[in-house]
């Protein structure tokens, strides 16, 4: 954790420039493996030194001072701005005013990736080295096409909450390149704040596949119940909150898929994450057997922004999870 006063110093510099990022990066992040130290880098180049070509000097009149390289180019400036107005028969001040909205755009969406990049940079300082590539996968690094993704979905979020969430989509980037697609972020680019409440909603009552600490899958378990008759919105999640996510492309539309499991033989398992917390699921039966687990299929996107949530447990759920569960022969316990 963070204490109040690192709190409240990242809240003052989120929109501060790119000096103030990277003495952020310098001052709280320590200890990071190589490529990280090289990927984080990179990012914050991308993302923060365009602030430097904002014409900033536009907003007080001194349009010799747009990073003009002289004074030709200056009135190379100023004459293409006169003919403009001139061919479209406008008068030089609307045009001016038109000049400064598009301006103040500019600076806008700049604003909100340099507080984007910054609070990548805190949520990074809040991670520990093994949750980081380290040398093993040294050779990977995020691709430019990547970072054009990123940048032209990240520099529309002016909200608190949608500028965390992709902060901490950055900040686990850098950390493990690879672990979000172009298409996981379009998808939360599209999401507004009713449809990201039912991904949360969905993601903590969801099971993800674990395998040698990865996840390969996600299914919300229907336990008896059929969602096209809202079967679940007793958990808060009826038929029309369903095919939102599937029209976000967060889950897949069959919402009766199945995952399937073999087991060999009595005492054998398997492990997923659910409401934060990891089990194991162990087989009670006697003979071999092909157990399908039906349920709502979590998406490649789903699966990517699902690390995203923090998870409400649900007790009530979680209770009917472990009695359907049993109804298979398969025990469920808590890995603490």
């Amino acid at each position: 954790m963070v204490d109040e006063s690192a709190a409240q110093d990242e809240q003052e510099s989120d929109e501060s420039g790119l000096g103030e990022v990277a003495s952020a990066a310098l001052g709280h992040v320590t200890g990071l493996p190589a490529p990280v130290q090289k990927t984080l880098g990179y990012v914050l180049k991308r993302l923060t030194t365009s602030f430097m070509e904002v014409p900033q000097a536009y907003f007080a009149g001194k349009v010799a001072e747009i990073q003009a390289t002289s004074d030709a180019r200056v009135r190379a400036i100023q004459a293409s701005g006169s003919a403009i107005a001139d061919q479209i028969q406008v008068p030089p001040t609307y045009l001016d005013a038109a000049g400064i909205k598009f301006a103040e755009r500019i600076v806008g969406k700049q604003k909100n990736l340099d507080a984007i990049a910054n609070k990548a940079v805190h949520e990074l300082s809040r991670r520990s080295p093994p949750e980081m590539t380290g040398d093993s996968t040294a050779s990977a690094e995020i691709s430019d096409d990547w970072m054009n993704t990123f940048e032209a979905e990240a520099e529309n979020m002016s909200s608190d909450e949608m500028r965390n969430v992709f902060a901490k989509l950055l900040a686990g980037e850098v950390a493990r390149p690879g672990s979000f697609s172009r298409r996981a972020i379009k998808v939360l680019g599209q999401m507004g704040n009713e449809e990201a409440e039912l991904f949360a909603r969905y993601s903590s009552l969801a099971i993800q596949f674990t395998k040698a600490e990865k996840v390969f899958g996600g299914l919300l378990m229907t336990v008896g119940e059929r969602p096209s008759t809202n079967g679940l919105g007793k958990y808060g999640l009826d038929y029309r909150s369903l095919l939102a996510l599937v029209e976000y492309g967060l889950v897949l539309i069959d919402m009766d898929g199945a995952q399937q499991v073999e087991f060999e033989k009595q005492g054998d398992d398997i492990s997923f994450l659910h409401s934060g917390k990891h089990y194991r699921c162990v087989y009670e039966g006697q003979a071999k057997t092909t157990v399908k687990l039906y349920g709502v299929v979590t998406s490649q996107a789903g699966k990517e922004l699902m690390q995203l949530v923090t998870p409400i447990p649900d007790p009530q759920y979680t209770e009917r999870l472990e009695r359907h569960l049993k109804a298979l022969s398969l025990r469920l316990e808590e890995v603490k």
